[in-house]
């Protein structure tokens, strides 16, 4: 999919720019219930656990949901005593276009309270997987996607420069990149 300079302003602005419903006219209410139905794929994809994030991160808005991806088996999991660490892939799938992207990332959850913890997808780590064989838990997750008709969207056409006349909605600091007008939060 080429990245147009329509796609990244219909972004910016919060306006859909998808080809089929909920992306034409981007009500909440149906690209919600259209990302509960391809958790709900994932979750059910063999060898895929599935941590959501289907709100704003507890504010604000982001212009995407978040779900959290490790494989099943516990092989990605270290238990330390007061904390477990999982290794996955962050995935990012767009409110207003069938558009995602993956990032390396790692899950802590606290065992002595509620407290969770993860990174957020940047520059820096998008479309790169953690150290060892990750392709086919990728491939798997690539095909669920597919499936919903998501395009998960190539690393290079992301890093490149933002314009610079845009307003880009997020709490992050620049440089800013085609990725961040895609895939931005704003507190």
């Amino acid at each position: 999919m080429e990245i147009t300079d329509a796609m990244i302003e219909s972004s910016v602005a919060g306006r859909p720019f998808g080809s089929f419903e909920p992306f034409v006219t981007g009500g909440k209410a149906a690209v919600w219930s259209f990302y509960s139905h391809v958790l709900s794929g994932l979750e059910g994809t063999p060898g895929v656990a599935v941590f959501r994030e289907m709100d704003h991160h507890g504010s604000g808005y982001a212009s995407y949901v978040s779900a959290f991806l490790y494989p099943d088996d516990g092989r990605s999991q270290l238990d330390f005593p007061d904390y477990t660490n999982t290794t996955g892939i962050l995935v990012y799938m767009s409110r207003l276009a069938p558009i995602a992207v993956y990032g390396a990332s790692q899950r802590n959850e606290h065992k002595h309270n509620k407290g969770t913890g993860s990174g957020f997808i940047e520059a820096g780590n998008v479309g790169t997987l953690p150290e060892g064989d990750w392709a086919e838990f990728l491939a798997t997750v690539a095909n669920c996607l597919h499936a919903f008709r998501i395009e998960l969207l190539p690393r290079e056409p992301l890093l490149l420069p933002a314009r610079a006349d845009l307003s880009i909605p997020t709490v992050f600091d620049g440089p800013y990149y085609v990725f961040d007008t895609l895939f931005y939060w704003c507190d």
